[in-house]
């Protein structure tokens, strides 16, 4: 039973350290997303995002009523 030990020790340390990579992964991830988000709820930005999905929206109403896009672009 004490031959196993090392070899038991050595792959919970190693599922443990993957474990762990994968939290502070995540977690990087996480405040990646809420920094975007924030930035772009922001003062100007947030405008400027807002003007931009406005455009994108009127785009694809115009588009599905058959109307093309908005800024005088065709169909190919």
């Amino acid at each position: 039973m004490l031959l196993y030990l090392p070899f038991i020790k050595c792959k919970l340390n190693k599922y443990l350290s993957q474990k762990g990579q994968g939290m502070v992964e995540y977690a990087l991830v996480l405040v990646f997303v809420v920094a975007i988000a924030t930035l772009a709820y922001s003062g100007e930005t947030r405008q400027a995002v807002m003007n931009a999905m406005g455009k994108v929206v009127n785009d694809v109403s115009a588009y599905l009523s058959g109307g093309g896009a908005s800024d005088g672009g065709g169909s190919a």
